[in-house]
């Protein structure tokens, strides 16, 4: 039996951290399986908002969801049957950006509609602003949770590249 000394902490630490990684990206992955069929559903709905311009991108509100909705699909796809932690930490990590990046142009426009789950958030009876804060909610806990985990998984192979040949070999 190896003898556990300090270093047994870290390694503990990732092993929670790796199941809590898993639980964070299947978590993800149904959130963004959720939001793209509400998205592709709503696109298709009856909404004078749908047939606008979104002012940063020139295109209809329809097409945007319909772009972003099969996005949330394929990257759901991803995070389920992907291998490596590191790239769907990464893809999270990416997505939650751009929204991040949009909402505040949006803001910096002056633009307070965001039709994101177009007719959906109705049919839940939420206010505009309870939606945007649940969406808000949404985008942060994507992008917080990539972000921690993706530092402690560097921060991790920092130590086991730190570590030295008498270390690794007990």
């Amino acid at each position: 039996m190896k003898h556990c000394r300090a270093s047994c902490a870290p390694a503990s630490f990732m092993n929670q951290s790796n199941r809590f990684a898993h639980l964070f990206v299947r978590s993800v992955a149904i959130l963004l399986l959720l939001t793209a069929v509400a998205k592709l559903f709503s696109a298709f709905g009856s909404a004078r908002i749908l047939t606008a311009r979104d002012p940063m991108f020139l295109l209809k509100y329809w097409q945007i969801m319909i772009l972003v909705g099969l996005l949330e699909l394929a990257i759901a796809v991803y995070l389920f049957r992907g291998r490596s932690m590191v790239m769907k930490l990464i893809a999270i990590l990416w997505l939650s950006s751009n929204f991040i990046v949009y909402r505040m142009a949006n803001d910096l426009m002056g633009i307070t509609v965001c039709p994101c789950l177009g007719t959906t958030l109705d049919a839940l009876r939420l206010s505009s602003r309870q939606s945007d804060l649940l969406l808000g909610g949404f985008v942060l806990y994507l992008f917080l949770g990539s972000a921690f985990l993706l530092c402690a998984a560097w921060s991790q192979s920092i130590r086991s590249v730190e570590k030295t040949p008498a270390e690794v070999a007990t």
